[in-house]
């Protein structure tokens, strides 16, 4: 009898554990489907953030270079929805930067990121920004209109009217309609119009 509970009660606690491995691999297959359910409240990021993360990587292939994602926000909420991370770091496999909440792990970076969104928020021309942004190893931009409220970012107006007006950028690709819209810019280098012609023949 004492051999027969014990086995009863090993087997309890065994099933305990299944449920709670498969409560837990439940509660994460959305992530991994590109699916979240109500905790992020949405069901898939758009196709325009995966156009732009292989743009980011073709860009890096024959460039080199890091992505930057303007404007900074404090948090990933966006008008789709509000992901665990940036949907940009997710997708592409080339480096990117943004400037949240979080500083980074050098105090000079964090600076030199808090300097160029000063700049590039400014809506006027910036003539050491296209430098900075190399100095920064950053080869390309991607400027984002789709940030909630709750993002707490600037303006994406202002960014774009400093990136038009400000020498060493270059408009090489959109993606997405509407407010959604996804803009790509080069910093111009050496290697200037690699991801222009890229973007041609992607088109």
């Amino acid at each position: 009898m004492t051999t027969s509970r014990s086995l009863r009660r090993r087997l309890a606690a065994r099933a305990a554990g299944l449920v709670v491995g498969l409560a837990f691999a439940g509660s994460i297959l959305p992530v991994w489907q590109d699916r979240v359910g109500d905790a992020w409240s949405f069901e898939q990021i758009p196709s325009s953030w995966r156009q732009m993360a292989a743009l980011a990587d073709s860009g890096h292939q024959f460039a080199g270079g890091a992505t930057l994602l303007l404007p900074a926000s404090r948090f990933a909420d966006y008008s789709w929805g509000k992901p665990a991370d940036e949907p940009l770091s997710a997708l592409a496999r080339s480096p990117v930067l943004v400037r949240g909440s979080a500083p980074l792990g050098h105090p000079g970076a964090t600076r030199l990121l808090d300097e160029i969104e000063r700049l590039a928020t400014s809506g006027v021309a910036q003539e050491s920004l296209s430098d900075t942004l190399q100095r920064l190893g950053v080869a390309r931009v991607v400027l984002r209109r789709d940030l909630a409220p709750a993002a707490q970012a600037e303006n994406w107006s202002y960014v774009e009217q400093t990136l038009r007006s400000s020498p060493g950028f270059r408009h090489v690709a959109d993606a997405g309609e509407g407010d959604s819209v996804l803009s790509m810019y080069e910093v111009t280098t050496k290697l200037r119009g690699v991801v222009t012609t890229y973007a041609a023949q992607s088109g």
